[in-house]
């Protein structure tokens, strides 16, 4: 069974400056076509049309409703980085 945690060795190499680039992969005239034929079926796909949109803008922030009822939320710190230096 695979174990999580920091492997010795494992990925890129600090300093490395061999970061993929997509010029590595497509021409530049191959990124151009790609992107024109997205905005194509963008106009006709509302699935395209808001994957587009939320990789150039982001994700719109999600509302929560509730009718007239009380949410508790309870924070506890199981995920909070642990930091020593800053402690009280």
């Amino acid at each position: 069974m695979a174990r999580g945690g920091k492997r010795i060795g494992s990925g890129r190499k600090e300093g490395s400056i061999n970061v993929p680039k997509l010029t590595a992969y497509f021409t530049q005239e191959e990124v151009r076509q790609f992107v024109e034929d997205l905005k194509e079926r963008a106009k006709k796909s509302d699935r395209i049309a808001v994957f587009v949109g939320e990789h150039l803008f982001g994700k719109p922030a999600q509302q929560v409703g509730f009718d007239e009822q009380t949410i508790q939320l309870i924070f506890d710190n199981a995920f909070a980085s642990v930091s020593t230096s800053n402690r009280s």
